[in-house]
């Protein structure tokens, strides 16, 4: 039994022996084959593989690290690019919506980038065809665009204004050419000069504005103070030397003093309210503003002054004119002015009709007159302060030039505007759109009731 034992496990060794030694035989196969595969891609002998595959591994790995190093700097040197190029392109959209036109030159006139606004002066269809030879815009801008160019700029940039005319006399723009940088060839190796064409327009008006607003206000005060001091000077000197003023005169000179002196503390008034409108120190009072009574009352004010002059008043308001969102004495102020004004520039015997209709959301309150009428060229400055028409000055008719910009000023402040219509020598009709509240637009229109007119003419 022991015998058998022994000989079952020898035989058990035996065979585990061989079925080790097969086994390890495969392995070396296969780790030879695969050193044949890798000497025929390196290009060895399988022999010198045998020996060099570890070396041969550590440069692969080797070579492998370099290449991930390598990809890495192509990563961050592409992510460096992409912003370069997304920075570019923000720069570009700036440039491309400039008002001013900015032009970029290199070695002298050679024109090499230009903006949209500076390719529409220069009348160029694409950037690609960029050219001060080939330009078709305005020759004077042309002319100083090379004269700044030409300038010496290391010594200091220059500057030139040019006025560019349109099709109308009114139609002008005024460009400055400027140049903002240059670099010479020691510094890039080209010579660049970078041109700023600005829009100089609303600049030139502005101080052209303030100008006349400064004549227009020592004017308008002096013509007051003259009459005043002149009237009191001869009142003083008949008070010290008795040059005789009767008393007749001397009543006419005291009234004629006293009114200049009204005249020219309601200026300074209208001056005053109108400065507070425009700087927005004017607080306007959201409440809600029934304006069928207002309407009323405001015929009613100006009932005495239209008969002094024999005109009629018309007003066509309905008793369901829609409310308004705002302030009541602000709004009676604008409308005061418009209506005190219809009265002054309508001879005697006239006519001033006002109606109030509802226009979609909006409350259309018209003025209507049959005065001395506003010329043509007079309406794009009737709104102007201290612009008086030269109808109104013809006829000497006494004014500050205040009452319609402030009437302006106050209805925009109420989210609305004035329309002005006239014909010279028939008659004017401003039209004031002022927004209802949303509930008054909604409710049904209503025919418009007369609430009467005046002096036998009432519709």
């Amino acid at each position: 039994m022991s015998t058998e034992l022994l000989s079952a496990v020898a035989a058990a060794s035996v065979a585990f022996a061989i079925a080790w030694l097969a086994s390890r035989q495969r392995s070396v196969a296969a780790e030879r084959a695969r050193l044949a595969r890798f000497a025929e891609r390196v290009g060895l002998e399988p022999a010198q593989a045998r020996t060099s595959a570890p070396r041969e591994l550590e440069r692969v790995a080797e070579h492998v690290e370099e290449l991930q190093r390598r990809a890495s700097r192509t990563s961050r040197v592409e992510l460096r690019l992409r912003v370069a190029e997304d920075e570019s392109a923000r720069l570009r959209c700036i440039l491309e919506t400039l008002p001013d036109g900015v032009l970029v030159f290199e070695e002298g006139e050679r024109l090499v980038a230009a903006n949209a606004a500076a390719r529409g002066l220069l009348r160029c269809a694409e950037e690609g065809a960029l050219s001060l030879a080939t330009a078709r815009g305005d020759a004077e801008l042309l002319a100083a665009i090379r004269e700044v160019l030409r300038a010496d700029l290391a010594r200091g940039l220059c500057a030139r204004k040019v006025e560019l005319r349109g099709s109308g006399e009114r139609d002008k723009a005024i460009w400055r050419v400027r140049a903002l940088a240059a670099t010479g060839p020691a510094c890039t190796g080209v010579s660049r000069a970078v041109l700023l064409l600005e829009d100089q327009s609303y600049e030139e008006a502005s101080a052209r504005m303030r100008s006349e607003f400064v004549y227009g206000v020592s004017h308008e005060l002096k013509t007051p103070l003259t009459s005043i001091q002149a009237a009191l000077e001869m009142l003083v000197e008949d008070e010290e030397d008795g040059s005789g003023v009767s008393a007749e005169d001397r009543s006419r000179l005291l009234h004629l003093a006293h009114g200049e002196s009204v005249r020219l503390a309601r200026m300074i008034r209208e001056l005053l309210e109108l400065a507070r409108v425009e700087a927005g120190l004017t607080q306007v009072r959201r409440e809600r503003v029934e304006m069928a009574p207002l309407l009323t009352e405001l015929r009613e004010a100006h009932r005495p002054l239209a008969e002094r002059k024999s005109i009629e008043l018309a007003w066509e308001v309905s008793p369901y004119v829609p409310a308004l969102q705002g302030d009541r004495e602000l709004l009676r102020q604008a409308l005061v002015n418009l209506i005190g004004n219809a009265i002054k520039y309508t001879p005697e015997g006239g006519r001033v009709a006002l109606e109030a209709t509802l226009d979609g959301e909006e409350l259309e309150i018209a003025i209507a007159d049959t005065g001395i009428g506003i010329g043509p060229e007079d309406l794009p400055r009737i709104f102007d302060k201290f612009y008086r028409a030269s109808q109104a000055q013809s006829s000497r008719i006494p004014g500050t030039g205040l009452g319609l910009p402030l009437a302006r000023y106050l209805v925009e402040s109420h989210g609305g505007r004035i329309e002005v219509s006239s014909v010279l020598g028939q008659g004017s009709t401003f039209r004031v759109r002022l927004p209802v509240l949303a509930s008054s637009a909604e409710e049904p229109a209503l025919q418009l009731a007369s609430i009467g007119g005046w002096s036998g003419g009432a519709r």
